[in-house]
């Protein structure tokens, strides 16, 4: 390994394969990093430790005890996310046939911290301690996009990679994609052992694991697990106390939520030795002070003074957009608080809002403009009125379509701006 590092500047490669026609038609991907010096090659790759060495499906759920006189135990045995490295670009260079892109080029001493400070610190032999192999990404998409359960996949590993190369001020190919498994949810609530709903948790995964039982090959068990949901319970290994949710008021998951999509710029937090490292902050330009409930910036931005509100979108269009709009917070706090007058333009409804929303998924501090059409919304700028979910009343919200909700990495190279601050730092 010392000769290994000893060499000079070597070339980084982002790579992703299908492994098969049908699972890549699903946009599911895998994704490994390849270095390469001169004539040698060698494959970085982040997945399951167990996925040569466990039961079909290692990783998809746990092993079930039935204890006499007791409550069923789970036992995720199978799931532990590791580091691999192997010598030479595996599989050959028609494997990976999605993407083979450059993104950079390191120095040793780059190269090196690859090692020590990404990899060494989470790359243990004892399967119980994390990171966790998880596919699901749950999500709540409604008010403000909060992560439910964070995905840890083979992307996880080539992208905490590429934040620690922008983090050392390595210059960066942008646009790196992975797939991404997504299920949004409007709550979700911890279920244990002694809760009445356990022997529900048991049997959602005894079902799941008949998928991977039996005979046909692990693709065809991969595409009827998908068909065979909704998810109904999942399982945070990063919680050690109480680890399983149940999911409430959840989409289905159907091809159409698995994305092959651009990785968000950071993405985290990043495991360590003495557990999840937040991800380094990416710095965005303020917003100067204009009207209020306007649009916000491509960096989710708004003027001081408030907060973005969105709301997920279900129409025709399917193009995984999201209404959101830039809430000014009511002076005084909700009921009797001030919330500043609307744009001279806004006819709606309210013409002068509140922050009165009782029953509501509304945050109470929040002022929005209130619409029955778009009459009244400023649609010289693109605002629509949003009718529903049920949760805001019979009225809709005066608010903005934006399909992008990723921080735009390229877009912050372009204009200068760091992507990350330095490694680990304490800000």
């Amino acid at each position: 390994m010392e000769t290994f590092l000893s060499l000079g500047h070597r070339q980084l490669f982002f790579s992703a394969n299908n492994g098969s026609e049908a699972l890549g038609k699903l946009g599911l991907f895998h994704t490994a990093l390849i270095f390469k010096q001169g004539n040698q090659t060698w494959t970085l790759e982040f997945d399951n430790a167990a996925t040569s060495t466990g039961p079909p499906g290692a990783g998809y759920y746990p092993e079930i005890s039935h204890l006499v006189g007791g409550k069923a135990k789970l036992e995720w045995k199978y799931n532990a996310a590791r580091w691999c490295l192997t010598n030479g670009l595996m599989w050959g260079r028609d494997h990976w046939k999605k993407t083979f892109d450059e993104i950079a080029t390191i120095t040793p001493k780059i190269f090196e911290g690859i090692f020590t400070d990404v990899i060494a610190p989470i790359n243990s032999s004892v399967p119980s301690d994390g990171p966790f192999y998880n596919i699901w990404h749950v999500r709540n998409e409604t008010v403000r996009e909060v992560d439910v359960v964070q995905d840890i996949t083979c992307g996880n590993g080539a992208i905490w990679v590429r934040d620690y190369l922008l983090s050392k001020g390595v210059v960066v190919k942008p646009g790196q994609k992975v797939t991404r498994v997504h299920v949004t949810v409007q709550d979700a609530t911890r279920v244990g052992p002694l809760d009445d709903e356990w022997d529900s948790v048991v049997k959602f995964y005894s079902d799941l694991s008949q998928v991977f039982a039996g005979t046909g090959n692990m693709i065809d068990k991969m595409l009827h697990m998908f068909s065979a949901l909704p998810l109904k319970f999942a399982f945070n290994g990063n919680n050690i106390t109480h680890p399983y949710l149940k999911l409430h008021g959840l989409d289905l998951v159907l091809p159409e939520k698995i994305r092959f999509e651009e990785a968000p710029t950071p993405w985290g937090p990043i495991p360590g030795p003495d557990g999840p490292i937040p991800a380094p902050p990416v710095p965005t330009p303020p917003v100067p002070p204009g009207p209020y409930y306007g649009k916000p910036t491509k960096f989710n931005g708004c003027q001081p003074g408030e907060e973005v509100f969105q709301l997920p979108i279900s129409d025709l269009r399917g193009d995984g957009a999201i209404a959101k709009v830039c809430a000014p917070q009511c002076v005084g706090g909700p009921p009797d608080g001030i919330c500043p007058d609307a744009p001279a333009n806004a006819t709606g409804f309210w013409s002068k809002p509140n922050c009165n929303n009782p029953n509501s998924i509304l945050p109470g501090s929040d002022c929005v403009l209130r619409c029955m059409t778009n009459v009244g919304c400023n649609t010289e700028f693109g605002a629509e009125c949003f009718i529903g979910p049920k949760q805001i009343g019979k009225l809709g919200i005066c608010m903005y379509r934006i399909k992008d909700q990723a921080t735009n990495s390229s877009d912050l190279i372009a204009r200068g701006l760091p992507v990350v601050s330095p490694w680990n730092a304490i800000v």
